[in-house]
């Protein structure tokens, strides 16, 4: 029987603050030119949480032969035998059926939009074996439940949905790249690919690249709406401050300075949600 110490470690749930960076873009859906209601709101939030831990579960299961040459990840119930593939797998299945019950209350086309992202959770931790570009496809499965949310309370797509996701999944590709820099000398050893290991030394680059993009869609969005407010341009130049601020952090500490800076990155999912408000 798998105990309950295992089962919260691969659920990751003595690490709770990755929680936000997938629940402050699905705030963004519903929030977008919207007020949902509260019984979406919450049912939304325990979506993320289930679905969040259920992704956790099954990269691990995905990973059982690998995360044990990484050092960040060598004590992980599947790599130090906490814990069974096959523990692990009804752990999974037990959380998703969980996450299935939540559809109850949501409309036809968004529990259509549940099993694409589904097919995302399960596809990213398999994309590191045919791509050095996991983290893109962490990003499309890390903020589908903006899609989700929004066409739940707007029952239609639209341009500012679309800006935000691709906003979301760019930001998801910046902020993973920073925690994969921990794990770059034991992937390269053991093969494993990421953005990291692929921009290898011009990685810096790359994130100062990707953060550029991001600083240029923020002031694109001010420069397009007629009515911002002063708070609107707060955010924004607070999460601009932030970008060069990492890029300084990154080339002053190197690598190492990757974890602290992603533990940062809730705070730019709230910002943009006091934007979005």
């Amino acid at each position: 029987m798998l105990k309950l110490q295992a089962a919260l470690q691969l659920m990751r749930w003595h690490r709770p603050l990755p929680i936000l960076l997938i629940l402050w873009p699905t705030y963004w859906g519903l929030f977008l030119g919207s007020h949902p209601s509260f019984k979406i709101v919450l049912v939304f939030t325990l979506g993320v949480i289930l679905m969040r831990s259920a992704g956790c579960v099954i990269n691990d299961y995905f990973d059982r032969n690998w995360d044990g040459k990484v050092a960040r990840t060598c004590h992980r119930p599947l790599a130090n035998g906490g814990a069974t593939p096959r523990q692990a797998l009804g752990l999974f299945i037990v959380l998703i059926l969980l996450a299935a019950c939540l559809l109850w209350f949501l409309h036809k086309a968004t529990v259509l939009l549940a099993f694409a992202a589904l097919l995302l959770t399960l596809l990213y931790p398999l994309a590191k074996r045919v791509t050095h570009f996991p983290q893109l496809v962490l990003g499309l499965a890390f903020n589908f439940g903006l899609i989700m949310a929004y066409i739940q309370v707007n029952q239609h797509m639209s341009g500012a949905m679309l800006f935000w996701y691709v906003f979301a999944v760019l930001w998801t590709l910046l902020y993973d790249t920073e925690y994969a820099l921990m794990d770059y000398p034991d992937d390269l050893k053991a093969g494993i690919k990421s953005t990291a290991v692929y921009f290898g030394p011009q990685v810096e680059g790359f994130l100062n690249c990707l953060a550029g993009v991001l600083i240029l869609m923020l002031v694109a969005h001010q420069a397009l709406l007629h009515d911002t407010t002063i708070v609107h341009s707060l955010c924004s130049l607070a999460i601009t401050v932030f970008l060069c601020w990492q890029a300084y952090a990154l080339k002053k500490a190197g690598p190492k300075a990757g974890l602290r800076i992603f533990n940062l990155h809730h705070w730019v999912g709230l910002l943009v949600f006091v934007i979005i408000l």
